[in-house]
């Protein structure tokens, strides 16, 4: 019980600590610390800059480079002119084409195994921040509303979450491009506190859910199959929470009818009506 009243009143703390207060967690540690779940969001979503972040001398190298620095103590000042505004805050880590054509350029060759370059790849990588801050922080509206976003929340609920992808950001997390620039910190910060986390939501792939189906594969003789895959597409769902709309459920009963059917014919030596059609349509 005594544990349970501790939490209360340090959130209840928490909630009334001013957006300009220095980060708790950051007095209290000896050093940085790891975040699983942003530090897997990183390497996903931004694998260049997080190796920059990984490499000890990284970012130091990085803000070496001609007209990074001015640029970056530019993107301060515009950060520190907000003081508490939030919303001020999420638009002032916005990156201006100048600013994203500034670092990619600076970033040295060899950093991505992108087959386009690390420049491109840093060019990449600062407009999906972009679009995080924009769609979670500032509010535009995702291409794809009904599975993108933040979803519909309450303006209360809105700060709250730019309040803590605040403090997040600015909390020295390992590994981390912070020491470069927050923004990228406050863009995942803002895709933990949303609970999109969805890039990272089924790793390991081989692992959960499609650990039994992964083992099975690895068991099969393949060479007792003409066809390794086959190929169902999906329906909906439209309803959240829902694994399988009705349409979709139809779709895997013709799917398995046909695998059926399909199976039959090879057993009997004679190729099944839809293989038949296959070769007729040239496919």
């Amino acid at each position: 019980m005594r544990s349970g009243f501790a939490l209360a009143a340090a959130i209840v703390f928490l909630a009334g600590t001013p957006a300009s207060a220095a980060p708790v967690v950051a007095r209290a540690q000896a050093g940085p610390v790891g975040d699983r779940v942003i530090g897997a969001l990183s390497h996903r979503l931004f694998p260049l800059l997080d190796a920059i972040g990984t490499d000890p001398g990284g970012v130091a190298q990085l803000k070496a480079k001609p007209g990074v620095a001015a640029m970056l103590a530019t993107r301060a000042e515009r950060r520190a002119a907000c003081a508490d505004d939030l919303g001020c805050i999420a638009q002032a880590l916005v990156w201006t084409p100048s600013e994203t054509s500034v670092l990619a350029t600076a970033v040295p060759e060899g950093t991505s195994s992108a087959d386009d370059g690390s420049a491109a790849q840093a060019r990449r990588e600062i407009e999906g921040i972009n679009t995080v801050l924009r769609t979670y922080g500032l509010g535009q509206v995702p291409r794809y509303p009904q599975i993108d976003g933040a979803g519909p929340i309450d303006p209360m609920e809105v700060r709250t979450r730019l309040q803590a992808a605040d403090w997040l950001s600015r909390t020295p997390r390992a590994r981390s491009v912070q020491a470069l620039d927050t923004s990228m910190d406050f863009a995942l910060a803002l895709l933990d506190v949303s609970d999109r986390t969805d890039a990272i939501g089924f790793d390991p792939l081989m692992a959960g859910l499609n650990a039994a189906p992964a083992n099975r594969a690895r068991a099969l003789d393949w060479t007792r199959w003409r066809y390794s895959a086959m190929i169902v597409t999906g329906v909906g769902p439209e309803t959240p929470d829902a694994a399988l709309s009705p349409l979709g459920k139809y779709h895997i009963r013709l799917a398995a009818e046909r695998y059926a059917r399909g199976w039959r014919a090879r057993r009997s030596g004679q190729p099944s009506a839809d293989r038949s059609r296959s070769r007729r349509c040239g496919r």
